[in-house]
């Protein structure tokens, strides 16, 4: 996800986030003029010069804090999916992944061994405003010390099919990283199957830009008749989660109550039994674990993760580990 996505919960684009920090610091017209010339990390590194030493990463937070979410955020969030990746600094994904019911830990500010749900923050967060990417100064210290985070990127494009959505492909990490990938397994020919990485979703017509990764990126415009009409972007996004979410989890979503038929309602309160027995712990744990994996397919109630495990999972795979451990050594 890029800064696109976010557009519709009304936070800037990069280059109208620049023209908001030019202001903070109240620049010329003639300099205005000459910073939209500049490559947008050094117009970011100009910028920073300027405000007070280290004041750059907290004028950026303040320009992408909000409370709200766009509609973009909670159709993607409602997908059937468990790992995701922005270079956006704002919190909005991770409000709309919580608010569907999941429980998302946030690389790199928080350990995921024991979540199956997470979310990287490639260029920073507004909770890590220290880690923010957006001067040329930036972007050499992520090679530096973004090796990992850049590694898990690269691993979800050699075993995933990944989705861009509000991503313009610009990005210099993202060059480096996809040229990386690409000499791993080859130009586009020689792999099985001629595959590509990716998709990349985009609100206008085709560009010629679009050609640079042709080989590796597939490209779906929702522009209409020439135009560009962010709506259809957010239409798309809901055709795609209508067959990719589970088929009857309406049922075990109170808002359609008045609906059901006396099968339904009989059908739902059978489903909501199981879920309560699961979440009673009494069940043995492969047994449970088997069973909310069957019942996550049909849909998850609301406040229930279909992934969760029994509390004491954690001290389980402990004392695994450590017998484990006692076994090798014997």
């Amino acid at each position: 996800m890029g800064a696109g996505v976010g557009i519709g919960a009304g936070l800037p684009s990069w280059s109208d986030l620049l023209k908001l920090l030019a202001s903070d610091v109240d620049m010329s017209e003639v300099d205005r003029e000459q910073l939209d010339k500049l490559d947008v990390r050094d117009a970011a590194g100009v910028l920073g010069r300027r405000l007070p030493h280290g004041a750059l990463a907290d004028a950026v937070v303040a320009h992408v804090q909000t409370e709200q979410v766009a509609l973009v955020h909670q159709l993607l969030a409602s997908l059937p999916v468990q790992e995701a990746v922005t270079t956006n600094y704002d919190r909005c994904f991770e409000k709309a992944w919580k608010a569907a019911g999941k429980r998302p830990r946030v690389l790199p500010a928080e350990p995921a061994a024991e979540s199956r749900c997470w979310l990287l923050k490639l260029h920073g967060s507004v909770d890590d405003p220290e880690r923010i990417v957006l001067s040329r100064d930036d972007y050499l210290r992520f090679e530096g010390e973004g090796v990992a985070l850049a590694g898990i990127v690269q691993a979800m494009l050699l075993t995933r099919h990944m989705l861009f959505v509000g991503y313009s492909l610009s990005d210099d990490n993202f060059h480096r990283l996809m040229h990386q990938v690409r000499s791993a397994v080859g130009e586009r020919p020689k792999r099985p199957g001629g595959d590509r990485f990716a998709t990349a979703l985009t609100p206008v017509p085709g560009e010629l830009v679009n050609e640079v990764w042709e080989d590796d990126v597939s490209f779906v415009s929702t522009a209409h008749d020439g135009t560009h009409d962010p709506r259809r972007l957010a239409i798309l996004l809901d055709l795609v989660s209508a067959p990719a979410v589970a088929p009857a989890a309406h049922l075990l979503d109170r808002s359609y109550l008045a609906m059901f038929n006396e099968e339904e309602r009989v059908l739902r309160e059978h489903l909501l039994s199981l879920w309560r027995l699961l979440e009673s712990g009494t069940l043995p744990e492969p047994v449970a674990d088997a069973v909310r994996e069957a019942l996550a397919r049909v849909g998850v109630p609301a406040g229930v993760s279909g992934t969760r495990r029994r509390r004491d999972t954690g001290r389980r795979d402990n004392e695994d580990r450590t017998a484990l451990a006692r076994l090798l050594r014997t």
